[in-house]
């Protein structure tokens, strides 16, 4: 009878979310942390936080201390002139960290800069590293966005082949304002999330045939490709609505050694002069188009939370304010499951 009755339970729309710890910032430092504005953390546990306003990032234990800050305010080979914005990690061993036009990478733990690349003419915007290589959103001289590599942090972009057909001629893709999430993928393909798409692309990234795998949106705001085609360079009132109220996907990872990957979904929306954000997970199996959606990550919408996947772990850092007011950064790190989910 349990065994006819497990075989006959619903089951979820959603991947299941399971919280496995939340560790409270403890910082004696001269001042506040900001809001972070990227989070990386390693299979040990070990947070990286982006500190923008202080111009540092923070190095956080298992347990909630400040073990270390990397980089300050300054132009220098250490030093963080815009950022430190973005973040990705090269498996346990390095930190790549986008500042402006650079890229640069750290080694870890001890944070020293191994090796920096400036951007030819700032136009190139850091998306992935994977495999020796680091992958960038870049600029042709025949001004066609594409995506290319530099392997090796050599000062020449690679294998600079254009973006899938349907998306090439798209002027938010030209004007490098879509956001986009980039995965390495076997060989020399990549995974591709794009905002305006409700797609994944996988595809060789020196150019040719790809495909394409259906990723629905359920209850995340998806696509709003109509406000994406109605970019006008030359209209900056075209851009509110895009600003005001995208779905951006922002980071796509992968389970294990598994044809399944991980999409984290922002839907933002403007509240009071702030940005503020709901955060979704979505799995889909790559091999064999399958997806399960919009998992809801259960953490305050303001301020913008920042998320990463990686290891198996989605972690997500916020601010919150407790009892009597004080404001608290919070990491917490999920796993994220799809056995029991109604894949589509």
């Amino acid at each position: 009878m349990l065994g006819a009755c497990a075989a006959d339970a619903p089951r979820r729309a959603h991947p299941d979310l399971v919280l496995l710890d939340s560790v409270i910032v403890v910082d004696t430092g001269p001042e506040p942390i900001a809001p972070p504005t990227a989070l990386a953390v390693t299979t040990q546990g070990v947070a990286y936080l982006a500190d923008r306003r202080a111009g540092t990032v923070l190095v956080v234990d298992r347990g909630g201390a400040v073990v270390q800050r990397l980089g300050r305010r300054g132009r220098g080979p250490a030093e963080w002139a815009q950022g430190p914005g973005t973040m990705r990690l090269e498996g346990d061993s390095a930190l790549i960290v986008n500042d402006g036009p650079r890229a640069v990478r750290l080694a870890l733990p001890s944070g020293e800069v191994t090796h920096t690349r400036t951007s030819p003419g700032g136009l190139s915007v850091l998306r992935a590293v994977g495999d020796g290589r680091v992958w960038y959103d870049a600029v042709r001289e025949d001004r066609r966005t594409v995506l290319a590599t530099a392997i090796g942090w050599s000062d020449t972009l690679r294998g600079a082949g254009p973006f899938p057909a349907h998306l090439v001629g798209r002027q938010a893709l030209q004007l490098m304002f879509a956001t986009m999430a980039i995965l390495p993928w076997r060989g020399d393909s990549v995974v591709l999330a794009m905002e305006g798409v409700d797609s994944l692309f996988v595809w060789p990234a020196e150019g040719g045939p790809g495909r394409t795998v259906a990723l629905p949106a359920v209850a995340r705001r998806g696509a709003k490709l109509d406000l994406l085609l109605g970019l006008n360079a030359d209209d900056p009132a075209s851009f509110a609505s895009v600003v005001y109220q995208p779905s951006q996907p922002f980071a796509v990872g992968q389970v294990g050694a598994s044809d399944t990957v991980v999409v984290l979904h922002y839907d933002l929306a403007q509240v009071e002069h702030r940005m503020t954000a709901q955060l979704f997970v979505s799995l889909v199996d790559v091999a064999s188009g399958r997806a399960c959606v919009d998992a809801v990550v259960p953490v305050p919408l303001d301020p913008l939370p920042a998320a990463s996947f990686a290891g198996g772990i989605l972690a997500v850092a916020t601010q919150e304010d407790d009892d009597a007011g004080r404001v608290h950064t919070i990491v917490r790190r999920y796993a994220v499951r799809g056995t029991d989910c109604a894949w589509r």
